[in-house]
């Protein structure tokens, strides 16, 4: 008998919404749907800034949630740089060009965001030095807005007027000359850091927090070239500084969100890159092994789902299991020991992530399902969920390739192969990867990603990268597998 069913007439997923995948069409929602669950804001006060997790961990959706936070708590102001405001063509064209150096624009970019939250905090307006820095930002519009076309107009060589501040900032002589009124953005920033940092330590800010967030910075930046990988590391550096340096004693962070495998990625490009990362990186890790061995509703993506079902049964008018809405949403039998659940076999068709979670039920709502959900209706969105999470893995692939179609569609052949085939080993892959002219090295990619499951010969334990690092050497003592999901892919080809 299933143990789950409060419901006297029959109901459906008909309205039911339980997210986006793409935490930017969510922002709407994103105050009610949100909670910390990884507590990420203890971390970031911590002083990690580095903010890392596999794509569809929730690091977009934390940086929004920020946002809309900061919309409703007059002691907040946050800001959110997108991948289209760096600009980054015309950084390495300025580089190239102008011997200009983009750490430059990466400190201006800083600065400015952080002034402009100073300022919309209308916070101590009437004192002299906040009114010159309010003139100092208005007679420089054109060139405190930070897009390409800024950029472009920064690197014409056009002079930033600092007149209002050289009045109420006595070091600007000290730094410009004494007869100076204007100077190239790069020269600008020294004096403008002292400024900004003087007026962060104000009495009248110490209860304000100013938080600067650096987005999707996976996406803009090319990994397969030099230039870029070196611009982003450089980007953390400067983000250390401010944070660890320039910014200490004040309430402002510069918080930045990177895929865990392009932090991966930066290794040999700077010689502090491991130092870096081990000391300021909080990474987003949704499995937990040791909780969900004793009670798989402590763990947090059980929380996460019942939350946003919570919400949905409350606005549908849906009687549910007020302390486990999940036994109201799906069917479950009861087990006997060693047996999994329906919650436990839908997690291992993911990568325990939420945005699997929420592709795999962003549709119920069309599908009018019954509740609550049976083992057919459960694997009829797995199949559909299939097709999905494969289009997200080779999204993941082409940025780190370069957006080449072909390289990635011959590594997807190599795990149909290993799909096809039963305790594949290490040298069969390696010849699979020979088959395709693939160099040997691309083995590792697909351990990074999960791509391929090793599994050991003598325990039969299963290793996925996404749950705990993957294996790192003798490699043939494991033979491999594809992880569930995309066998079901496959399966669903034929």
């Amino acid at each position: 008998m299933p143990i789950n069913n409060p419901f006297k007439k029959k109901y459906t997923t008909e309205g039911m919404y339980i997210g986006k995948p793409e935490a930017e069409a969510e922002r709407v929602d994103t105050h009610a749907l949100f909670q910390d669950y990884l507590d990420i804001e203890n971390n970031i006060k911590r002083g990690n800034f580095i903010i890392t997790g596999r794509k569809g961990a929730g690091k977009s959706a934390y940086a929004i949630w920020l946002q809309n936070k900061a919309e409703h708590d007059d002691q907040l102001f946050c800001s959110l740089v997108k991948k289209d405001e760096l600009a980054l063509e015309e950084m390495i064209q300025a580089v190239d060009a102008q011997t200009l150096k983009y750490e430059a624009l990466f400190e201006w970019i800083i600065l400015v965001r952080i002034v402009k939250l100073v300022l919309d905090s209308n916070t101590g307006t009437y004192l002299k030095q906040i009114s010159a820095l309010e003139r100092f930002y208005e007679k420089n519009a054109g060139l405190v807005s930070i897009d390409k076309y800024v950029i472009k107009e920064i690197l014409t060589n056009k002079e930033v007027n600092f007149s209002p501040l050289k009045g109420e900032f006595g070091f600007f002589s000290r730094f410009l000359g004494n007869k100076s009124i204007k100077a190239p953005f790069y020269q600008m920033i020294s004096p403008l850091r002292e400024t900004l940092i003087q007026v962060l330590k104000m009495e009248i800010f110490k209860n304000i927090n100013f938080l600067l967030l650096f987005d999707d910075l996976d996406i803009k930046f090319k990994l397969t070239r030099e230039a870029d990988r070196t611009m982003l590391m450089d980007l953390i550096r400067i983000a250390r500084r401010y944070n660890t340096e320039y910014f200490v004693g004040t309430n402002a962070k510069v918080l930045l969100f990177i895929r865990d495998d392009i932090g991966d990625r930066l290794e040999g490009v700077d010689s502090d890159k491991s130092k870096i990362f081990g000391s300021y990186e909080y990474c987003i890790n949704w499995y937990e092994h040791d909780i969900a061995q004793k009670d798989e509703t402590a763990i947090m993506l059980r929380k996460f789902i019942n939350h946003r079902l919570a919400l949905n049964f409350e606005r549908c008018n849906i009687p549910y299991n007020n302390e486990d809405p999940w036994l109201s949403f799906v069917e479950e039998e009861p087990v006997a020991e060693g047996q999994k659940t329906q919650f436990k076999y839908i997690l291992d068709h993911t990568f325990y992530l939420p945005r699997d979670i929420i592709n795999l039920f962003k549709n119920i709502s069309d599908k009018k399902l019954k509740l609550p959900l049976s083992k057919s209706s459960v694997n009829s969105l797995l199949r559909d969920f299939a097709d999905v999470k494969k289009q997200e893995i080779c999204d993941e692939l082409y940025v780190v390739y370069d957006q080449d179609v072909d390289m990635v569609d011959k590594l997807f052949q190599v795990i149909e192969k290993v799909n096809s085939g039963r305790d594949v080993t290490y040298m069969q892959i390696l010849g699979y990867l020979d088959e395709l002219s693939l160099p040997h090295k691309e083995f590792h990619t697909l351990l990074e990603y999960s791509l391929l499951v090793p599994v050991n010969k003598t325990t039969n334990h299963f290793f996925f990268n996404y749950r705990e690092k993957a294996v790192s050497k003798r490699f043939d003592q494991y033979t491999y597998r594809t992880p569930k999901i995309l066998k079901l892919y496959f399966n669903n080809r034929i």
